[in-house]
Parts: C-alpha cells; structure tokens; sequence
C-alpha cells in the first residue's frame, strides 16, 4: 500500500544532511517503554502511523497505558470515506489489532480521523510559518514541506 497522492512518489523523503549521531540500536518499543517510565504522566504520544510500536511496548509494562498522559493518534475514517477501502484508513486498516488495543487500555486517547485532516490544508503561500527559527527541526520540515510541494 502507498500513499503517493499524498506523499508523493518518493514519500516524505527529501535529502537531508547526515547526522554525525551514531545509530540507535535500541527498539521503538523499548524507547516508548523506557520514555514512559522515566517520566510518568508527562509523555505524550503523537501516532502518525500505525500503533503496532506503541502496543509492543504496552506489552512489555502493560501498566504505561496509566502513566502517559495522552495518546494523540491520527487515523480512522469516522466522517468520511476511508483511503483504503470505503470504510477504512490506513493507519488503523494497518493494524486493526494495535488499534483496539490502544483504544481499549485506558489511555486518554484523542482520535483525529481522515475527515479531519482532509480539512486542514497548507499551501506554497503557507511555507513560512514552520520556518519561524533556524532549528533541526524546522530544517527538516521545510525539507519535507518544500519536496512535497515540488510534486
């Protein structure tokens, strides 16, 4: 499955400069675990993908669903058709199993679905608004925002 209407056919994968970080070993489970744990109630997690990750690590210490403060997951097709199929969006068609979970542990969950972010648009006009400060991550996203608009 790809998303090349929205990502474009190289997806959101302009070049950016190497960093001088050495590789992380560690699982993205075992980060969101250990996150959790060493700051309990002040993680907040933003899900712009599937929720596998975030399950594996509920998996490993079934109690973080009580310790992070909020789950903010983009996915599911509420209002509208899915990008999937009619009923679903890739997110949570993805992983229909993690989805449940997260959804059913606790958490405090907020769901923003596809009817949503079908209605918040950015256009070449809007390009300065990241771009407010010289940081890595406004790099970044202005990498990302001007490749795309290149499509």
């Amino acid at each position: 499955m790809y998303a090349y209407n929205y990502h474009a056919p190289s997806g959101l994968t302009p070049k950016i400069k190497s960093s001088s970080r050495s590789y992380e070993s560690q699982k993205g489970e075992d980060f969101v675990a250990e996150s959790i744990n060493r700051y309990p109630g002040e993680i907040t997690i933003v899900a712009l993908g599937p929720l596998t990750s975030i399950v594996r690590a509920f998996r490993i210490d079934p109690t973080l669903s009580q310790r992070v403060d909020r789950i903010y997951v983009m996915g599911g097709a509420i209002e509208c058709l899915g990008n999937v199929t009619p009923w679903a969006e890739f997110n949570i068609y993805d992983d229909p199993v993690a989805a449940n979970v997260v959804f059913s542990k606790g958490a405090p969950v907020t769901l923003v679905g596809l009817d949503v972010c079908h209605s918040v648009f950015a256009n070449r006009t809007d390009l300065p608004w990241p771009f407010v400060n010289s940081s890595k991550r406004s790099e970044v996203c202005r990498k990302i925002l001007t490749s795309w608009f290149a499509y």
